[in-house]
């Protein structure tokens, strides 16, 4: 719960899966710098991906910029590699690596699919953080690793996530929901699901990405929206976070927000946004009410599901059952409102989570919604444990009446910092 109003400040919940991704580092002689890919050479991507330690410096010796090293992966076929070299270049940037002596090579393996929506970018990113780490001597702290893997995805492959999902990877526990303030990151708490209840992630098979235009703008017309109410009303107390603002405060002023307006407009009157991560595109139209909405909505939900959920664990018989409703509700809100707020919907999505809820909560499915960027990728799905051989049915017709290949995530595993890196000698 929460997904794309991670950007906003959102709290969010996420749950780590059964996958993982596997990084080997070692050593060369020279100072080539080589990553290399089981996955991009079976997707026909350019493999291995080979740099030098000096292409990380202009010819005076200085760091390049973001945009410079972003040039370094703007070939298509070797994008890829920048969610593994990108943290190298932020850990010399922030000061944590001064020299490199020598290159290196990493090689990656990864069962998590691409495009599925369940952060497979996120945890390229943190694993190669943590064994470039682990073979300099360094000691980050678990959610610094994840603010770098983020600054990874928003500058140098140039997809705007939010910080979600480095921070559940890195910090998540097996069978709990990690409950993050992203302001700009804050581990609250760990959220037990109820005894006999479990979730999984079904993914449709249609692929997403945080890098796609939908997604890219509604964050950029979270942050015009966010511009035009701090103008109008000062609202010093947001401290830069949509998500500090209560739904009584937002009922109160939405409507000085406009229902579309054009990027050439907008900065002509406002100016460019805070974010970092995206820019407002002139000729652009923006759905700035409806983009603010969601995510202080959202946020909401994800409040009012937790408070279900740990209600949930501590009752009985009908209470404990009207609290699981009442959160799987709230999942459907969420699902509802990314299609019709902020357009990030699918109609795989929709054919799923329709064929789920069809089902109804008489039968153990208490909600389902679509997760972290949207557009497609993976549906999460609330229910009894006694209920997953239907769950799985559900699914089964599913891929029959789309046509689609997807996939099942049950289970789940610790975070990335919960494991040592195995050493490895000849």
């Amino acid at each position: 719960m929460g997904g794309i109003a991670d950007y906003c400040g959102a709290h969010v919940l996420e749950m780590t899966i059964d996958r993982a991704v596997w990084v080997a580092f070692q050593w060369r002689d020279d100072d080539l710098i080589t990553a290399h890919s089981h996955e991009a050479d079976s997707m026909n991507l350019s493999s291995p991906v080979k740099l030098k330690i000096e292409d990380f410096f202009d010819p005076e010796g200085h760091l390049k910029t973001e945009e410079q090293i972003r040039f370094l992966f703007s070939n298509p076929l070797e994008t890829w590699a920048g969610y593994l070299l990108g943290g190298l270049y932020f850990l010399i940037k922030e000061g944590h690596i001064s020299h490199l002596e020598h290159g290196f090579t990493l090689v990656v393996k990864s069962d998590i699919p691409m495009g599925a929506g369940v952060s497979s970018s996120a945890a390229l990113e943190i694993a190669s953080l943590n064994a470039i780490c682990h073979q300099t001597g360094l000691e980050i702290p678990p959610l610094e690793v994840a603010l770098l893997a983020q600054k990874v995805e928003n500058h140098i492959v140039g997809a705007p996530c939010g910080i979600m999902d480095q921070v559940a990877v890195h910090c998540g526990s097996s069978r709990r929901a990690v409950s993050i303030l992203c302001q700009p990151a804050e581990i609250l708490d760990a959220l037990e699901l109820p005894e006999g209840v479990d979730v999984c992630g079904l993914y449709t098979g249609e692929r997403r990405s945080t890098g796609a235009d939908a997604y890219r703008k509604a964050r950029t017309a979270a942050f015009m929206g966010l511009s035009i109410l701090s103008k109008k009303f000062g609202f010093d107390h947001l401290q830069g976070y949509l998500c500090n603002m209560s739904l009584e405060e937002f009922r109160s002023i939405k409507q000085h927000l406009p229902m579309i307006m054009s990027g050439d407009s907008f900065l002509s009157e406002y100016g460019p946004t805070q974010d970092t991560a995206t820019c407002v595109q002139p000729h652009e139209y923006y759905k700035i009410r409806n983009c603010v909405e969601h995510p202080i909505y959202e946020n909401h939900r994800v409040q009012n599901f937790l408070r279900c959920i740990q209600s949930a664990s501590k009752a009985k018989g009908y209470e404990r059952r009207m609290k699981l409703i009442h959160a799987g509700r709230l999942m459907y809100g969420s699902n509802f409102s990314y299609r019709n707020r902020v357009g990030l919907g699918s109609s795989c999505v929709d054919t799923l989570v329709r064929l789920l809820r069809t089902k109804g909560m008489d039968q153990g499915i208490y909600g389902a919604k679509i997760t972290g960027g949207g557009g497609g990728g993976t549906v999460a799905v609330l229910y009894e444990q006694s209920a997953q051989p239907l769950v799985l049915r559900v699914f089964e017709d599913y891929q029959e009446k789309r046509h689609m290949k997807g996939d099942v995530f049950l289970g789940s595993s610790e975070g990335a910092s919960h494991f040592q890196p195995i050493q490895v000698t000849q």
